[in-house]
């Protein structure tokens, strides 16, 4: 790989690292296990001789494959980490409360749902995106994150016309 390639990829784990993190701890529900696939991920575009022609896309997608390997190998463990980090450390158990209850209300979710709206609003993907992840059409895609977001407004009780 050419030292350009491997600087654009430096670069690019720099503005995308928390985003690609929280994507794999959403799917493995572990920390340790989640920064292993983020690392295993550009490990396997630096293997390559050439970059893919979509790179973000592609991390994400040995992220998913990366992290349902790490799920067979951590079966065994029964806690999950916090999915959501408080925002600059805050701790009040209000805000404590209220990321938890973000990631319960996640629970509720259809796999593809949550997994469409962590890519979507954390990871920054566009539906074309996200479809090239989970290798389904953007249509798909949409309609998965359209049924999560109304399944969340309501399991949160909020407002649908919000």
């Amino acid at each position: 790989m050419r030292k350009e390639e491997v600087a654009y990829l430096q670069e690019l784990y720099e503005v995308h690292r928390l985003a690609l993190f929280s994507y794999a701890l959403s799917r493995t529900g572990h920390r340790e296990t989640a920064e292993d696939v983020v690392h295993g991920a550009f490990a396997q575009v630096l293997k390559k001789q050439r970059l893919p022609k979509e790179v973000l896309p592609y991390l994400y997608r040995c992220i998913r494959n990366g992290a349902v390997d790490g799920h067979r190998r951590a079966a065994l463990r029964k806690e999950k980490d916090a999915l959501f980090a408080a925002p600059n450390g805050a701790t009040s158990p209000e805000v404590v409360a209220r990321f938890k209850e973000l990631e319960d209300a996640l629970g509720v979710l259809e796999s593809d749902e949550g997994e469409a709206i962590v890519l979507k609003l954390y990871g920054g993907l566009t539906f074309k995106e996200i479809a090239v992840v989970k290798g389904k059409s953007v249509n798909t895609v949409a309609s998965w994150y359209r049924r999560g977001l109304e399944k969340l407004r309501k399991h949160l009780g909020e407002d649908s016309d919000a």
